[in-house]
């Protein structure tokens, strides 16, 4: 029985380390437990809805940075490249009439360097992201968080 765990272990240790999952995939794993598998996310748990408000965030002066800031993006257990094609599917899946044309990709190299360089209140960063898109006449619901 000891050698059927250790196997076990170890054949899932190997794959979670040696093979990316897809993007699809690690949200299930990593997000829908709290944004839920359609991204509707908890208001009463302070989860925010992404479902075509996620992609607005990209529009305005460190957005772009604060999606990839948020700490569970930046703490997630997932290589930068990873991050990167995660939050890409979650861009385009949830909210990809938002995207402008100008949109880029995230890349590995940018998620490495925003994951290290994280802002200490990233509360006071949302609201000004908030004010930011408010004053290109876009609203979103409301999200309150200290």
């Amino acid at each position: 029985m000891f050698k059927f765990i250790l196997a076990f272990f170890l054949c899932n240790f190997t794959y979670s380390t040696s093979e990316a999952r897809p993007p699809a995939e690690n949200y299930v794993i990593h997000c829908s437990g709290c944004h839920k598998p359609n991204g509707s996310g908890s208001p009463s748990n302070l989860v925010p809805d992404i479902r075509n408000i996620i992609g607005h965030f990209t529009k305005v002066s460190n957005g772009r940075e604060y999606l990839i800031q948020v700490a569970d993006i930046s703490q997630a257990p997932l290589q930068n490249d990873e991050v990167a094609a995660l939050m890409n599917w979650v861009l385009r899946e949830f909210s990809s009439l938002q995207l402008t044309k100008e949109f880029k990709p995230y890349t590995e190299e940018e998620v490495k360097e925003l994951r290290e360089n994280r802002p200490a209140d990233l509360h006071a960063n949302r609201r000004k992201l908030l004010t930011s898109l408010q004053g290109k006449g876009i609203v979103l619901p409301d999200y309150v968080r200290p």
